[in-house]
């Protein structure tokens, strides 16, 4: 997963989705046709999200919370986890051992692709 850099990565798209999962109600998007989503959450966005709504309905004593309070707050988890995780990015791979990746991409073995 890339870097977030903005509260705007949470997409209103992605907050309707989890909020209809934890059915919350969700008004129907006025470019949407059909039932299906087109966009899906990314898994590693939906755990953010969640959280974000459920301190923030446990804060508001059940009121449910706008899409800016929501991109906000998960925003801030964000970056909370960013803090206390001490795992780097290496390229695709989140590891703390830079040598695990450098042998894994000079493995002959694998087969590389352009």
């Amino acid at each position: 997963m890339k870097m977030i850099n903005s509260p705007a990565t949470f997409k209103t798209c992605y907050i309707a989705q989890v909020k209809e999962e934890l059915n919350l109600p969700v008004r129907k998007a006025w470019n949407r046709e059909g039932k299906q989503r087109k966009v899906q959450v990314p898994l590693g966005l939906k755990e953010y999200i969640k959280k974000a709504i459920k301190m923030l309905m446990d804060e508001k004593k059940g009121e449910i919370p706008s899409y800016k309070e929501i991109q906000k707050k998960a925003f801030e988890i964000y970056q909370d986890t960013l803090k206390t995780n001490s795992e780097k990015f290496f390229g695709i791979f989140r590891t703390k051992n830079k040598e695990y990746v450098r042998k894994i991409t000079e493995d002959k073995d694998i087969l590389h692709e352009l």
